[in-house]
């Protein structure tokens, strides 16, 4: 989504707007965005103040609200599904949704990738109602989703799309079909890497993109047993590949079919008992053919969000909202603090059921105790004592590799310290600012994104 979107955005929009990646060095050339004319990159924690910030998905944790926070003044999400509210499983704990309440509230505007995406979030967090946006399905023109053609070793097989969430209903679909078709292989993307019988099930995030196109190449059917999506981006792949298609019969499905005419080879189905009929329907179809010629290009969402971009820099009301969204989102995450705090109290209580002791202060780390760390647990010591939680996945994954390649561990300590969220957490480890200041003669050998972290160059 991110890439396609990016790749139509930058070359059409450039003379207009100035369009910045954040992303390490490593993720922007391992994507080919280094190769999309009129795109900029600017590394995590160092990507200065623009215009407009924009979140391709939606938050679920507070990191990525404090960083749209500290990008710009006007801040755009897309929220692409309610699936995390809708499914008791991701639902339980339920943290994400006074974000979402914060973020429908405060944000500028917002991105939908369906009607039905916008319906949902709607019903769900009301005070979005009315406020600028962008509906639209993302392409459903197949000559934008065809890959490059691949040859696959494997034997025809039934593909079933999916991952490990509940809701995806992969692997309990593959199971199914591996039982009703005992003659065919049955290849799911779910829950865990695993071969039984004629079933054999990976787990999504374990392969390459070559490899995936080779599962389409091969797939004699490509079966979408999903209870709930916000667009879908497999069937596209699925009608692009020419594949007959059996899939749950479900709003988001039926709005992308709506796009599309002439639509044959695809099957839907109500019910598991049902899928096995439609994927018997589907193999006798032998192949889907649609003719996508109504329905978005990537240029029509990208000319979208750039219009949006420019109609939200004319709102009059982008101070005060920047004002209040500041504001509230301090209490916010002083709330947060406040109850992790809590929890850890509450953890730490006898477990005779006496009341807990009064919590003590606990002292952070010296500079000299992190120093002598390495590598990731340096990086998550380093977030716990600056920044005072635990490290996301993408800070963890960006700083080890900044040491890994030959950064030195004051330069991470240094940009935790002078990010804005380490700005606003105002720690003062003991030692830092001398041994920084201590290596600036030194800094014309620093790598250049280290300094423009640091505020040295």
């Amino acid at each position: 989504h991110t890439v396609a979107a990016l790749t139509a955005m930058a070359p059409r929009w450039h003379d207009r707007l100035a369009i910045t990646a954040i992303a390490t060095e490593r993720s922007f050339e391992f994507h080919g965005l280094d190769g999309i004319a009129g795109l900029h990159r600017a590394d995590p924690g160092a990507a200065g103040v623009h215009g407009v910030g924009i979140r391709l998905s939606q938050p679920f944790d507070l990191h990525p609200i404090t960083v749209l926070d500290g990008l710009a003044p006007i801040n755009v999400y897309a929220m692409l599904d309610t699936i995390a509210e809708d499914c008791g499983p991701l639902a339980r704990d339920g943290g994400f949704i006074e974000l979402w309440d914060f973020v429908a509230e405060h944000a500028n505007g917002f991105l939908y990738n369906s009607r039905f995406s916008e319906r949902e979030f709607l019903h769900r967090h009301a005070a979005a109602v009315g406020r600028p946006s962008l509906p639209m399905l993302l392409s459903t023109r197949l000559e934008e989703y065809q890959q490059t053609h691949v040859e696959s070793a494997s034997a025809g097989h039934v593909l079933v799309l999916g991952n490990h969430f509940p809701h995806k209903a992969s692997d309990a679909a593959g199971r199914r079909l591996a039982a009703a078709f005992p003659s065919l292989s049955i290849v799911a993307l779910g829950s865990e890497d695993r071969q039984a019988g004629n079933l054999q099930i990976i787990r999504p995030g374990t392969i390459s993109g070559r490899r995936m196109r080779e599962l389409y190449a091969a797939a004699t059917v490509v079966v979408m047993p999903s209870h709930l999506e916000g667009f879908g981006l497999g069937l596209m792949h699925a009608l692009a590949a020419g594949k007959p298609v059996a899939a749950r019969n479900i709003p988001a499905t039926r709005e992308v079919l709506a796009c599309l005419d002439g639509v044959q080879g695809v099957e839907l189905f109500e019910s598991n008992p049902e899928m096995v009929e439609a994927v018997r329907r589907a193999l006798d179809a032998g192949r889907s053919k649609v003719v996508a010629s109504r329905g978005p290009s990537w240029n029509d969402w990208a000319d979208g969000v750039g219009e949006l971009c420019l109609q939200l820099a004319r709102s009059d009301d982008v101070f005060t909202r920047l004002v209040r969204r500041l504001h509230m989102g301090d209490l916010l995450r002083q709330a947060t603090a406040w109850r992790e705090s809590s929890a850890q109290v509450t953890a730490a209580a006898s477990p005779t059921g006496m009341p807990p002791a009064p919590a003590q202060a606990k002292a952070a780390p010296t500079l000299q105790a992190l120093m002598a760390l390495d590598g990731r647990s340096f990086v998550e010591s380093a977030y716990r004592t600056l920044l005072q939680r635990d490290a996301d996945e993408s800070g963890l994954t960006f700083y080890t590799a900044e040491l890994e390649s030959g950064s030195g561990k004051l330069s991470v300590l240094g940009a935790l310290s002078a990010s804005a969220e380490g700005r606003a957490r105002g720690v003062m480890l003991d030692g830092l600012a001398e041994a920084l200041a201590a290596e600036r003669p030194a800094r014309a050998s620093v790598p250049r994104r280290v300094l423009r972290r640091l505020g040295l160059r």
